[in-house]
């Protein structure tokens, strides 16, 4: 999506964002989130049809936790963009440096406390941390218009949710949360983008 991004902000000579561009981040969200989603059921599977040591099935339990932080990826493209379309060769690197930082930190101080299982949280954090630091640089060269339902919450409930369920039901039932949290998923983008799908098709179709 990005190519077409820019090529909006080129034509429009524009630094604010557009509902031309928002609909491009709106069709990356949806999609991501039902990739992400299946992702948590399916690849399980496809371990356990390649992988016959059950022992490397212990994985499995920080998986949701981990496909769940890449929701936030989808909402770190929305601000690292401007960074990268007016060459902002500093602001890129110095973002991800601070959100390096911050999983380091967090590493060490959750690996004393919760083994493995802190490593896993410090990957959810750091990409948390990509998402505030790339505003940070982002806001000062570009002026961020957004459906903060369709773009930010979102992603943030669908985390939480697989967080939750992950913990609820846990990887005993593993099958079971997954294919919950699949439903959930197909079930909150059909809410958030009902009256929009019929436009992101023809957007999709023109692309």
């Amino acid at each position: 999506i990005n190519p077409r991004i820019y090529q909006i902000w080129t034509d429009n000579n524009l630094q604010r964002s557009t509902t031309g561009e928002n609909r491009f981040h709106n069709v990356f969200s949806m999609f991501s989130i039902l990739f992400i989603a299946g992702n948590v059921l399916v690849l399980p599977l496809i371990v356990k049809l390649f992988v016959q040591n059950e022992s490397y099935y212990a994985v499995f339990q920080d998986l949701p936790v981990l496909c769940a932080a890449f929701a936030f990826r989808m909402i770190a493209n929305i601000f690292y963009n401007p960074l990268m379309y007016f060459k902002k060769t500093g602001a890129l690197p110095r973002a991800f440096a601070w959100s390096s930082l911050v999983q380091f930190v967090s590493c060490i101080v959750l690996l004393q406390f919760f083994g493995l299982w802190g490593a896993v949280w410090s990957f959810f954090i750091s990409k948390i941390a990509v998402v505030f630091f790339t505003w940070l640089e982002g806001r000062k060269i570009f002026e961020f218009k957004i459906n903060p339902y369709k773009m930010i919450l979102l992603p943030v409930v669908y985390a939480i949710l697989v967080t939750a369920l992950n913990f609820t039901i846990g990887t005993d039932n593993y099958f079971l949360m997954a294919s919950l949290q699949l439903a959930a998923a197909i079930i909150l983008t059909l809410l958030v983008f009902r009256k929009d799908l019929g436009s992101y098709k023809l957007l999709l179709q023109r692309s």
